[in-house]
């Protein structure tokens, strides 16, 4: 006769670096390259499967150049570039391991832009891949019976009877899943007003888990750099609320689990089209990923013998996920830099990007993490564009459960939107932030995974039924019960300290 239980065991928790570059060609059609402003850059993963025991992500990353033409004026190319990251996992057992158990982030560290020639650009980046997954572990607990040296067989319920001793371990199961969604709307300008250029950007407002689903609520947000008739640039900005049900695979349906949900949304592709009168038409694309938890009580035997026979156990060591937290929250962030005086000038277009550089859960139940937020501003103004970068320190807490173990943070960060306005010689900055905090814990658990009942147990006289023990300091019932091979049920502790034992 045999018991089983799952226990979720971290089974990756890696990442590497990986770099890419692409030399460009820009068609006839538009302006010549004088000088850069600035390049950012975004990836959009698309793609995760495992091959053998490595695991493969791959997508693309989109990169906006702003740059100033052979006229002396702001021009826009939207150029992507596809990357492969092939994650070794060295000797991990991939078994049941499976895409959906696969949580993964690949985000930009840094770019380069280089104009080659006129119509020539050489584009790079430094990106971080990260996959983590936490897979079903079968614990076992199995009992079974040798004949060797025994006197008769234990054939009756009775004789096979086995006192266990049992707590309660804490796992938690992890689900990744994707879901791509697109929202549409007009944007209205001036007659003759022309759009360079769109960025955009997307946050998380709400997410909730239901009993099949996540509900996602979020807004994207819209930049639109413009020129009008005159030539002046500026920027206008659009938002858009979203909403997304996701269908989480295998969400557990046990009211007794705590379930939790964090997502992070990204922009993946945008598109503008009309003009007619000023009214333009835009699309966006986003790619919705959502980590959902179900953490569960699961017993676990750690002691096991037997009143009448002999018994030898094999115990097993796990190290089960424990759920920290699992949500979103915001940030908002700002600061100020000197820059020249200038009358003229006034403030064109504002992009930005957050770089996580620590996170981690502290031993008193808290989360923090710190990193920075830079902040692009092209300023316009005296026939001249420039482009001002100002960074932003980003710091973070949040309580989290407490926890020993080893413990480990999954955090993507992303720019909602940034905005920027200059004060004579002071330009200020800020920017909202949108976190997906994800923390774990792995914690050993010991188990009985084995028990072989053997040879009928010399009892010898055991003198009066009644037997009145007093136990040494840090001394069980369970302790005692094992010692004199007696059923717990028979075990009465009394009020002087003494314990009282019915044969």
């Amino acid at each position: 006769m045999s018991t089983t239980n799952e226990l979720f065991t971290v089974k990756l928790d890696t990442g590497m670096p990986h770099e890419i570059s692409e030399d460009f060609s820009l068609p006839d059609y538009m302006p010549e390259v004088r000088r850069i402003v600035s390049c950012c850059a975004s990836p959009v993963p698309e793609n995760k499967y495992v091959e053998g025991c490595d695991v493969v992500l791959s997508g693309v990353v989109n990169y906006t150049v702003l740059y100033i033409d052979c006229d002396g004026k702001l021009s826009a190319a939207h150029l992507n570039s596809e990357y492969s990251a092939n994650i070794r996992c060295g000797n991990t057992d991939m078994t049941g391991i499976s895409r959906e158990s696969i949580v993964s982030s690949t985000s930009v560290t840094s770019t380069s832009c280089r104009a080659m020639g006129p119509r020539k650009l050489s584009l790079g980046c430094r990106l971080y891949s990260k996959i983590f997954s936490a897979s079903a572990y079968v614990c076992r607990e199995s009992v079974n019976v040798s004949s060797e040296g025994r006197t008769h067989s234990a054939t009756t319920a009775d004789e096979l009877t086995l006192e266990r001793k049992k707590h309660e371990a804490v796992s938690s199961s992890v689900t990744s899943t994707r879901q791509t969604g697109d929202v549409s709307g007009e944007v209205k300008t001036h007659p003759g007003t022309k759009i360079i250029a769109c960025g955009g950007g997307a946050g998380i407002t709400d997410v909730r888990v239901g009993h099949r689903d996540v509900t996602v609520k979020g807004e994207v947000c819209l930049d639109f750099i413009t020129e009008d008739t005159a030539g002046d640039v500026a920027t206008l900005r659009i938002k858009n609320p979203i909403e997304e049900i996701i269908t989480v695979g295998n969400i557990s349906t046990t009211d007794r689990e705590a379930k939790n949900a964090s997502a992070n949304i990204r922009c993946a592709a945008i598109t503008v089209s009309g003009g007619d009168e000023g009214v333009y038409t835009w699309n966006m694309e986003y790619d919705i990923d959502v980590i959902h938890t179900s953490q569960r009580n699961i017993e676990v035997t750690d002691d096991i013998y037997s009143t009448k026979y002999e018994t030898e156990t094999e115990t097993e060591s796990l190290t089960p996920i424990v759920c920290l937290k699992n949500s979103n929250s915001r940030l908002s962030v700002s600061g100020t830099k000197q820059v020249p005086p200038n009358a003229d000038r006034h403030v064109g277009h504002v992009a930005g990007k957050v770089t996580v550089d620590r996170a981690e859960c502290s031993a008193d139940g808290k989360l923090s993490l710190s990193g920075s937020c830079t902040v692009y501003v092209v300023t316009v103004g005296g026939g001249e564009i420039t482009m001002e970068e100002v960074n932003l320190p980003v710091k973070f807490d949040c309580p989290c459960e407490k926890s020993d173990g080893m413990k480990n943070v999954i955090c993507e960060a992303s720019v909602m939107y940034a905005d920027g306005r200059l004060d004579g010689d002071k330009l200020t900055v800020n920017a909202e932030l949108c976190l997906s905090l994800f923390a774990y814990a792995a914690l050993k658990e010991d188990h009985i995974s084995s028990c072989c009942i053997d040879s009928e147990r010399e009892l010898g006289t055991r003198g009066s039924c009644v037997k009145i023990y007093f136990p040494e300091e840090g001394e069980e019932m369970w302790d005692i019960g094992k010692k004199y091979h007696c059923r717990l049920e028979k075990i009465t502790r009394l009020d002087n300290g003494g314990t009282l034992i019915v044969s």
